[in-house]
């Protein structure tokens, strides 16, 4: 995790910004929970 942070740091304003809203979006649109429930459901067969 360190170098993704260290990565999101390197990103201007706006790239930080866009990538914000992108995750946001993402998070509200059902795909977080489906993962979620994947990821606890089945961990074993999760890639």
């Amino acid at each position: 995790m360190n170098q993704l942070e260290s990565l999101f740091e390197t990103l201007d304003p706006k790239q930080k910004a866009a990538f914000l809203d992108t995750r946001l979006e993402w998070a509200t649109s059902g795909a977080l929970c489906q993962e979620l429930r994947d990821r606890l459901c089945d961990p074993a067969t999760f890639k």
